[in-house]
């Protein structure tokens, strides 16, 4: 069996923007993420991600990357803190979460829409 970690490429920070993971006997899997980071001077301090891509190949089959992106409050009482996360964006599999907060920053809801249609509302209990 094979088994591999390999970080490609760093960001300024020293973020890791690309690795590639491979495991495998007798064939080839891989897994490649290449990761965003936010440009504002606070996002660079902060490590916030703002795109994830994540593809998957394997030998002898079609390769699958998939998306995420990601946004925060740019100032205020959240700044810094998630405020939306969209998986598959600009595709029909579009969904992207909202998400709300206490007066302390803990998270109490997240809207969901699917594809641009209806929102789904969950509340987030404390423990």
């Amino acid at each position: 069996a094979i088994n591999g970690v390999g970080v490609i490429d760093f960001d300024p920070q020293g973020r890791p923007r690309k690795t590639v993971t491979t495991t495998g006997a007798g064939k080839t899997y891989k897994t490649i993420t290449t990761n965003a980071y936010g440009s504002s001077t606070f996002d660079k301090e902060k490590g916030r991600l703002t795109k994830a891509v994540v593809q998957h190949q394997r030998t002898g089959e079609t390769s699958v990357t998939r998306v995420s992106a990601f946004s925060y409050f740019g100032s205020g009482t959240f700044q810094g803190l998630l405020q939306t996360e969209t998986v598959e964006p600009g595709t029909n599999f579009q969904s992207t979460t909202i998400y709300d907060y206490d007066s302390f920053g803990n998270k109490i809801k997240a809207s969901v829409t699917i594809n641009g249609v209806g929102v789904i509302d969950f509340s987030i209990l404390a423990l």
